[in-house]
């Protein structure tokens, strides 16, 4: 221990044979504290999420311990390289958040009245989790490659199969063997997992069972996953979940980071996407000190009664005396797109207009416009949305297990010290 620490330890063994029964040091972390306080917040958070279910105190305190020091480990390189969530993207986080419960910004804030926890802490422990989760996202980034041949293999084994994409919504428990186990270790996690099982068969509650002995990240809310596509979730699930019908229980099942029990919950079915698209041409002009608002309006409306005069005008004007030089020396012609690439004014012309049809004058950010739609397809969206949701499922395959070597890594070289309660002389 380095003398750093030594003193470290000294001064908050001082604090914590000072302190009042409220608050004192529980676990040092690096150059951290953590405080018991903060450890039986989150307990107690824990506990109120399960309600009325059976929760084994002593396994829960220690999920909870374990996470601290995770989220500490991970904030403190966080701040090592000088990552900030900015009270702007907080604020939309929080908006975000109200609006998918229904809720107005104030009304949230009211919802935190009632559980007894300042909106101000739960403002900042959501700017720690944006944090936490913004530094794994960065780091598996930068060790997951995701190649376009196996982009290309999945999407045809994708397309393969039925129209009617599938979704499973599954319940995950973990009882995880040490890194280098041995067979004793090994055989210890197997028979656990084995005696989990047996209980399930004869109705025990999967939920109450994940959160008192799963060693997953998603213990807290009773190893409950997310809607998931099969091709996302690890191979070793795939095979068994696709036999199988909601409700089933499956396991244990092996893997290098120990034995898995899953259960099905909903499989949920999925239809094709269809989307527009619109090929047109456009003029721009924009307002200058020159071309006031009223000027650039009637000089398209003349225009326009030329065009619709003689239609080859259109190319020429757009090459003579449009100012988007992206279009003007095309003729104003733009590519084949879906409408909503465009600013919402220019998008709902395209929406409206009739193929041939051309627009009355029109104002957007850009300046004045007078546009024409010259073709619209419609456009089978699945191929595409195949191959972004492949990267995505090929990303989040690696994701997990190397977010859990990663974090392990982290917990390894951490310099960790629990600091037992003074106990008062009798």
């Amino acid at each position: 221990m380095s003398l750093k620490r030594y003193l470290l330890l000294f001064c908050l063994l001082s604090m914590t044979l000072q302190a009042t029964p409220i608050d004192r040091a529980a676990i040092i972390v690096n150059d951290q504290i953590i405080l018991q306080s903060e450890i039986d917040r989150a307990v107690l958070q824990i506990k109120q999420q399960a309600e009325s279910e059976q929760l084994n105190e002593q396994a829960l305190i220690k999920q909870v311990q374990e996470r601290l020091i995770t989220d500490k480990l991970q904030l403190a390189l966080a701040k090592s390289r000088s990552l900030t969530i900015s009270d702007l993207q907080l604020d939309h986080a929080l908006e975000k958040q109200a609006q998918q419960k229904n809720l107005t910004l104030e009304q949230l804030r009211n919802t935190m009245t009632p559980s007894g926890q300042p909106f101000a802490t739960y403002r900042e422990e959501l700017r720690q989790q944006m944090l936490i989760a913004y530094i794994q996202r960065a780091r598996m980034l930068s060790k997951i490659t995701i190649s376009e041949a196996a982009i290309d293999t999945l999407v045809a084994s994708i397309e393969q199969a039925n129209t009617q994409k599938v979704k499973y919504r599954i319940a995950h428990i973990l009882i995880s063997t040490p890194m280098h186990a041995t067979n004793t270790d090994i055989n210890a996690s197997k028979q656990h997992a084995e005696e989990l099982k047996q209980q399930l068969d004869q109705g025990a509650d999967f939920k109450t069972l994940a959160m008192n002995h799963s060693d997953g990240a998603e213990a807290k809310q009773g190893g409950e996953w997310d809607y998931m596509d099969i091709h996302a979730m690890p191979s070793l699930f795939k095979e068994s979940i696709k036999k199988n019908q909601p409700n089933t229980i499956i396991g244990p099942l092996k893997s290098s980071s120990g034995f898995h029990l899953i259960k099905i919950l909903d499989i949920q079915g999925q239809q094709h996407v269809y989307q527009e698209q619109v090929r047109c041409r456009h003029i721009l002009l924009k307002k200058s000190p020159i071309l006031n608002d009223q000027q650039a309006q009637r000089k398209l409306q003349t225009w326009l009664k030329n065009i619709q005069a003689d239609p080859k005008l259109f190319a020429i004007y757009a090459k003579e005396h449009s100012q988007d030089p992206a279009s003007s020396h095309q003729g104003g012609q733009l590519p084949l797109s879906d409408p909503n690439v465009y600013v919402p004014e220019f998008a709902k012309q395209l929406k409206q207009l009739k193929v041939g049809a051309l627009s009355q004058p029109f104002k957007t950010v850009h300046g004045w416009h007078i546009v024409q739609v010259q073709e619209k397809k419609t456009f089978d969206q699945m191929n595409q949305m195949h191959r972004n949701q492949a990267r995505q499922m090929l990303f989040q395959r690696q994701y997990m297990d190397e977010l859990q070597l990663w974090l392990h890594e982290l917990r390894l070289k951490a310099f960790v010290k629990y600091i037992e309660p003074i106990q008062p002389d009798a």
